[in-house]
C-alpha cells in the first residue's frame, strides 16, 4: 500500500521565533522544534501495509496533533521565560497537582475476531481503533516497524521536554541572580581590582608619612605604632 499523504501543510524545518533566547536555550529549543517537524513528516509519509486507510488517517491526525502540542508548549516556555512567570515541571499544573502522562502511548491488540489495534494517546486516555486486513499485518505494525518506533520517539520527547523545562528554569534563575547584582560580574571584578589598587596606594603613602614623622621625632616607626597617636598600628 502506498503511504498516505496528509492533506495538512508540512511544518517548516526551522523556527526563527527562538533566536531571541540565550544561546543555549535557543539551541535546545530549536533542536526540539526541528525534531517535531521531522516526526510530523514521518507520520505524514508512513501508513502501515494492510491498514484501513480512513481509520489510519484518524490515528495519524491525532498523533500529529499530539506532537504539535509539544511545539506549543515550547513556545509557552519561551513566553514564561521572558515574562517572569513560574516554569512548571512536566505533568504539573499551576497548583502543583500531578497530571496524567502527557506522552503516554499504549498499543495493544483487540480480543475481537477481526484484527483490530487499540491505541491510547496522551493523558486524556483517547482511544482509537484501527482495523487491519490480517492479524499478521497487525502484529508487524506493533513491533519496531511502526509503533515500536513511535513509542520510542514519544519516550524521547518526554525526556527532552523534562530536560528543556529544567534548562529554562535554571537559566531564568541565573538571569535573576545576575539582575540582582548592582552591576555585571565583569564590572564588579574590575571595580574590586581598582579599589584594591587604591587601598595599596593609600597604604604606601601612609607608611611614608609615618616614616617621616618618626625621623622628625627621632623615634622608631614601631614606637609610633605602639603609641597609637596617629590612629594606625603595625597591623594596619
Amino acid at each position: 500500500m502506498t503511504p498516505a499523504k496528509s492533506s495538512q501543510a508540512s511544518w517548516p524545518l526551522s523556527q526563527s521565533s527562538v533566536i531571541d533566547l540565550p544561546e543555549d536555550l535557543a539551541q535546545a529549543a530549536q533542536t526540539q522544534i526541528d525534531l517535531i517537524a521531522s516526526c510530523r513528516l514521518w507520520l505524514d509519509n508512513h501508513t502501515p501495509i494492510g491498514c484501513n486507510d480512513s481509520l489510519w488517517r484518524e490515528v495519524s491526525t491525532k498523533l500529529i496533533a499530539h506532537v504539535a502540542e509539544y511545539k506549543i508548549r515550547i513556545e509557552d516556555l519561551k513566553l514564561k521565560y521572558f515574562d517572569g512567570e513560574p516554569i512548571q515541571a512536566l505533568n504539573e499544573d499551576q497548583d502543583g497537582a500531578v497530571l496524567d502522562n502527557i506522552w503516554k502511548l499504549q498499543v495493544h491488540e483487540s480480543k475481537s475476531v477481526e484484527p483490530m489495534l487499540i491505541l491510547t494517546i496522551g493523558g486524556d486516555d483517547l482511544t482509537v481503533e484501527v482495523k487491519f486486513e490480517t492479524r499478521d499485518q497487525l502484529k508487524s505494525v506493533m513491533r519496531d516497524k511502526y509503533f515500536g518506533y513511535i513509542t520510542k520517539v514519544f519516550q524521547a520527547f518526554e525526556q527532552a521536554e523534562m530536560d528543556l523545562i529544567q534548562l529554562f528554569s535554571m537559566s531564568r534563575k541565573i538571569e535573576e541572580e545576575r539582575a540582582a547584582l548592582s552591576q555585571p560580574p565583569e564590572e564588579t571584578v574590575q571595580t574590586h581590582i581598582a579599589l584594591l589598587k587604591e587601598y595599596n596606594d593609600m597604604k604606601d603613602i601612609g607608611q611614608q608619612l609615618i616614616g617621616l614623622i618618626a625621623d622628625n621625632k627621632g623615634v622608631s616607626i614601631g614606637a609610633l605604632y605602639e603609641d597609637g597617636q596617629y590612629g594606625v598600628t603595625a597591623d594596619d
